[in-house]
C-alpha cells in the first residue's frame, strides 16, 4: 500500500519580519570561483576539511563563497581556532553592489584565503553584521602529509 502524504506541521512565523532581517544564506568552502557573463557565481571543488602539511602549518589557498541577505553595511568574517583564538578577520565591501526596490537585498562575496594553522581542528568561520552573528559554518584542518599535492581539501561525503 502506497504511504499517504503526511501534512505538514503548523509554524508560526512572521513572514514579512523574517524578511527584513539580515541573515546569512550560504557559506561554503571551495577551490575555486568565478562568474558568469551575467554575474552568477561558479563554484568548483566544495569541500569541509583541509589536511596541511605538518612541517609547513600553512593551508593551501581555497575560496570562502558568502551570500547574505539585508545588509546595508559592510559585514565581517572572523576565523575563530579550536582554542578560541582569532585568526583571520576581513570586513566585505558593499562597494558596487546594486540593489532593486521591493526585491531581497543579496550580497556576496568570495574570499581567496590562505593562513598558518597552530593547531589542529575545526575552524569556525563567523559571519557577522553590526557585531551580531549572522551565523557561521566549520572547517576541519587536519595535519597529514600532503604528498606535494597543492590543494589538500576533501568532504566527509
Amino acid at each position: 500500500m502506497p504511504e499517504q502524504p503526511v501534512a505538514a506541521p503548523s509554524i508560526n512565523v512572521d513572514v514579512s519580519t523574517e524578511k527584513a532581517k539580515p541573515r546569512l544564506l550560504a557559506l561554503l568552502f571551495c577551490d575555486f570561483t568565478n562568474m558568469t557573463k551575467d554575474d552568477k557565481p561558479n563554484l568548483l571543488g566544495v569541500f569541509d576539511r583541509i589536511y596541511v602539511d605538518p612541517e609547513k602549518k600553512l593551508t593551501p589557498h581555497f575560496v570562502v563563497f558568502i551570500r547574505v541577505a539585508e545588509v546595508t553595511e559592510p559585514f565581517e568574517i572572523t576565523v575563530i581556532a579550536p582554542d578560541g583564538g582569532v585568526g583571520p578577520q576581513i570586513k566585505s565591501s558593499l562597494e558596487g553592489a546594486q540593489f532593486t526596490e521591493g526585491l531581497p537585498r543579496q550580497v556576496q562575496t568570495a574570499l581567496l584565503l590562505q593562513f598558518e594553522i597552530k593547531t589542529e581542528g575545526v575552524y569556525w568561520f563567523d559571519v557577522s553584521y553590526k557585531g551580531e552573528t549572522l551565523g557561521g559554518a566549520g572547517l576541519t584542518i587536519q595535519f597529514r602529509e600532503t604528498e606535494g599535492k597543492h590543494s589538500g581539501t576533501d568532504t566527509y561525503i
